[in-house]
């Protein structure tokens, strides 16, 4: 599952080391940066063949968690 937050126009030190620092603290997931560098995506990998509603729902939860709590900080990051 990856899911795209925002984009930003230019490279900052400070954001990504925040966005590295906060995934540290993220159970499930990660921050990561597109392909293209430009977008920040939020990446969770799911085995769908063997997945269950149980691990499923986990991943959704923690998702909206991290954004429960964090949400203020990416919309500032947002705004770069």
């Amino acid at each position: 599952m990856e899911q795209y937050l925002f984009s930003f126009r230019d490279d900052n030190a400070a954001m990504f080391k925040a966005l590295l620092q906060k995934n540290r603290d993220t159970i499930h997931g990660a921050f990561v940066v597109s392909e293209d560098g430009n977008k920040v995506l939020f990446r969770y990998t799911m085995q769908l063949g063997n997945i269950d509603f149980i691990e499923f729902e986990g991943a959704i939860n923690s998702l909206g968690l991290l954004l429960s709590e964090y949400a203020q900080q990416i919309i500032d990051f947002s705004k770069l």
